[in-house]
This record gives structure tokens, sequence and C-alpha cells, in this order.
């Protein structure tokens, strides 16, 4: 048995979009994945049996916090990941613009979380872009420590999770959002689909993740205070992403092994 992650099932992933000798183990008892397009991809590439593979998902803790919405004219959007070129977080800041000129009678306010070697140049963008909009308040708030991130939710308003990436497997950064209530937007990359049901819990966007794409979706403010759609991201994270649940399952598959 293995459990296996990102790197070591896509081929693209690496360099010459080569991975030697998997298939020779297609044979292998059982092998734990942690999202269902890992599944597919095991089985259609290297011809693993459905039997063979189950689904074995990470997890973050329960902490029991339930972050409010903002107030009806205004909308706070938080990201977090490291400043890179792949966590594409430029977009966030041209779609911000564009809906700041669209939606002027609407206060938008955005707070991200992480540090990274394009800290400055995202700043100045960000000052570039959004500083003569009357209507935007924005703020890197840096590395801020795992405690740090959940009082964040505990304290704050919250109407929205981010995520513009490039690249993702399952980003832990949504399950801590969902944990707290708070619906997410996101592009159909890695395992992001099981965790964003388009107009269920969030706005699952493309893989390019257009900046129209992004403003078009974070103008529907009513969607993102709707209580129903804020339970429903709630409602996933237990169903698929709670760690006490998670992790004691995987033990017991193990042992029945």
């Amino acid at each position: 048995m293995s459990r296996i992650h990102r790197g070591d099932i896509y081929q693209e992933e690496r360099v010459f979009g080569y991975i030697p000798l998997k298939k020779q183990f297609t044979d292998i008892d059982r092998i734990y994945t942690i999202t269902e397009s890992a599944n597919e991809y095991l089985m259609q590439t290297y011809g693993f049996s459905k039997e063979s593979i189950q689904i074995s998902r990470l997890g973050v803790k329960d902490l029991n916090i339930k972050t409010p919405s903002s107030a009806k004219n205004q909308i706070h959007l938080v990201s977090c990941s490291f400043l890179s070129e792949v966590k594409r977080v430029d977009k966030i800041i041209e779609a911000l613009a564009i809906l700041s000129e669209k939606e002027p009678h609407i206060e938008l306010k955005w707070s991200h979380i992480g540090d990274g070697y394009l800290h400055e140049k995202l700043v100045n963008l960000a000052h570039k872009k959004l500083d003569d909009k009357q209507n935007i308040a924005f703020s890197f708030l840096g590395n801020l420590k795992n405690s740090e991130v959940y009082e964040f939710y505990k304290t704050n308003s919250v109407d929205l999770f981010i995520n513009v990436s490039e690249s993702e497997g399952v980003p832990v950064s949504i399950m801590e959002a969902m944990s707290c209530h708070i619906p997410i937007i996101a592009p159909d990359i890695g395992g992001v689909r099981d965790m964003v049901i388009d107009a269920h819990n969030g706005k699952l966007l493309s893989k390019e993740c257009l900046v129209l794409e992004i403003a078009k979706a974070l103008a529907d403010i009513e969607f993102f205070k709707d209580e129903s759609i804020r339970e429903s991201s709630y409602k996933i994270y237990l169903e698929k992403y709670s760690a006490s649940l998670n992790y004691s399952n995987f033990i017991d598959s193990l042992i029945k092994i």
C-alpha cells in the first residue's frame, strides 16, 4: 500500500514530463489519494484499478469559528499565499481596480496574508492601481502563525476567501476558511473542484482565471453574504476536510488491510 501526493502523480509536474516505473506498480493492494481528480488521473494515465484506489483526504481542525459577513454595502475579501508568480496575486489587484469603477457605491476591502519575494512589487502595483480609488482599502498583513490566521477570522468580518493560483493541490488555506463558514472563489485546478462547488459554496473559475472573470465573480456580493451559502461552505468542510474525522478513518482503513 502507498499514500500518494501531487508530485508523485502528475507527469506534467516533472521536468521531462515522465515518472518512471509507475505502470509497473499498478498491482498494489491499496493506494491512498487526497482528491477525486487524482483517482481519475491514476486510472487513465497508469492503469490503476478503481478497487485499488481510496480517497483519504487531508484536513484541518474545527475551532468552532463562525466568521460573520460585513455590512450590506461592503465586501471584505481575504487571500492567503506566498507572494510568487504562480499565485497570480496581481490578478486580484487588477480585478479590484475594475470592480471599484463598476461598483462605486460599494466599499471594498482586501486583506492578504503571506509574504514572499514579490512583496515589494505587488505592494507597489496595489498602490498604483488602487490608491486613486475612493472605495478601496487594502493591507498586506505578512506572514501570520496558524493561530493568528484563525484569530483574524474570529475577530473580523470576511465575505469571501479568494485564491487565483496557477497551480494547487488541495490548499489548506481554503480548508481553514471553509471551517470558518467563509465562501470561496478559486480556479478549477488540482483538487479545488472537490472543495468549491460553483454556486453552492463559492465561485469556481476557469483555469486561466481571467481578470474580468474574477471581477465578475466578486461583483455577486449578495451571494457571498447569503447565510445558506456560508453554511454550505462549512458543511463541505465537515464532510470532506475535518482532520479529526479524516485521520481516524485513515487509521481504521489501514488496520482493516
